[in-house]
């Protein structure tokens, strides 16, 4: 079903880049959250099992809580400035 949202700018952005991670539409991941926000149930696991970007799952513990989000599109801005 399509729709419009008024979305704060960084949670878009943070959207887009699991969406990009992924590889994804991103109203799938955001139909994701939304159901999982309302439920309080998770994500359901991606085919072919553990998610790569998941470093809980991946590696047995759970990471410290993020402070803030760094997009691809930030790293990316960052290297064209520095010439890299």
């Amino acid at each position: 079903m399509r729709t419009t949202l008024d979305i704060d700018e960084e949670v878009l952005m943070a959207a887009k880049e699991l969406a990009y991670r992924r590889r994804v539409p991103i109203g799938r991941i955001v139909s994701g959250l939304l159901r999982q926000a309302l439920t309080g149930q998770g994500m359901a696991a991606p085919a072919g099992g553990i998610e790569r970007d998941d470093p809980a799952s991946a590696l047995g513990f759970q990471p410290f809580p993020a402070k803030g989000l760094v997009t691809n599109v930030q790293v990316n801005a960052l290297r064209e400035e520095e010439g890299l």
